[in-house]
């Protein structure tokens, strides 16, 4: 079974607690009218209910944006990698062509990724060209059966107002997660360009970074 994980956030969180206030706000009355509570006994439920609704809100978040990376909720609960840090890398890249078509020398990249529970995305910087791209969006495909994992992101490129033969463009690229936890990431990217290119990424985890 594949899953995924998108990068927006969940909107049926928000939808879940307007259709809870609304069912609330029709139900007071009602019980009001038919003399079945007294609104002493409202604001006692209504106190309770909200101390439980909050504590559940802050442990959720505490959870989606920190404690998902603790080893002891990892393989039963927690069944993504964590990507969160600094990558360092090579790309090759079929913009970067001698004129016999041969690949030029390798261009050096770095990418950030952001990531919770519930999101991610990816900044790649070229530390040989002058541009730099961000996810728009972002997945983490999981297949548990067979044991591996995939970045799906696409991105917006945006080179410097110097680079005069580069324009902006959208692209994809899916790299399969290496490594457990994760150290290594590589795969490959192609572009909307209207000379489509393509081309290879293999990231290293910084060793400056945590896993």
């Amino acid at each position: 079974m594949v899953r995924a994980m998108r990068e927006h956030q969940p909107r049926w969180r928000v939808l879940i607690l307007l259709l809870v206030l609304l069912a609330t706000a029709i139900a007071i009355p009602i019980y009001l009218a038919l003399g079945l509570v007294d609104l002493a006994g409202v604001w006692v439920a209504f106190t309770k209910v909200s101390v439980v609704g909050f504590l559940t809100w802050a442990l959720w978040e505490l959870f989606r944006r920190r404690l998902w990376r603790w080893r002891a909720f990892r393989g039963w609960l927690v069944d993504v990698p964590d990507l969160n840090g600094s990558w360092l890398g090579v790309a090759r890249s079929s913009y970067a062509q001698s004129s016999d078509g041969e690949p030029n020398d390798e261009i050096q990249v770095s990418v950030q990724i952001t990531q919770t529970f519930t999101s991610i995305s990816v900044a790649f910087h070229a530390l040989t060209l002058t541009s730099d791209s961000h996810s728009v969006t972002a997945s983490l495909i999981t297949d548990p059966e067979a044991r591996r994992c995939r970045l799906v992101y696409t991105y917006l490129n945006e080179p410097s107002a110097l680079a005069n033969d580069l324009d902006m463009h959208f692209g994809t690229a899916i790299l399969e997660i290496c490594g457990e936890p994760p150290a290594e990431m590589k795969g490959h990217y192609m572009t909307d360009r209207k000379e489509q290119t393509k081309g290879a990424l293999k990231l290293r985890r910084d060793a400056g970074e945590a896993a």
